[in-house]
């Protein structure tokens, strides 16, 4: 009686974690958790903190994924104590053009610091006019 319980228990664990191994992560899910555990302490941390950029952009500016969204704004204050260019703002600068009152929204309520926020408007500005200047 107890190898068949053992049997049993062991074929069930075992159906059970090839179930979870076999089973599709949402992309979304894995972007916010890369947003939300990342960190950009210095040059070297850039490339992982842009291939996550790269893979929000479809998400971004979109009302549905809050999380993404403020997780963007997030990683970008991060790679702004890291680096002092604006031109890392170019992902999502169309984004920002066609939704510039929602963006806000999420700026003011994502970067509670105002010398952040005030930094960041600046590089965001002089983005968009770089953008709209044909330099972007």
């Amino acid at each position: 009686m107890t190898k068949a319980i053992s049997t049993y228990l062991f074929l069930s664990a075992f159906l059970f974690m090839g179930a979870l191994a076999t089973k599709a992560k949402d992309p979304q899910e894995v972007i916010l958790a890369n947003l939300k555990y990342l960190q950009v302490n210095s040059v070297s941390d850039l490339p992982k903190a842009y291939k996550i950029i790269e893979k929000s952009v479809p998400y971004i500016g979109k009302k549905g994924n809050p999380g993404i969204n403020k997780g963007i704004i997030r990683l970008y204050t991060k790679i702004f104590k890291v680096t002092s260019t604006h031109q890392h703002l170019e992902p999502i600068i169309e984004s920002y053009l066609k939704n510039k009152d929602f963006f806000k929204q999420i700026i003011d309520t994502t970067i509670k610091s105002k010398k952040d926020r005030s930094e960041f408007y600046f590089r965001l500005k002089t983005m968009e006019k770089e953008w709209s200047s044909g330099n972007g």
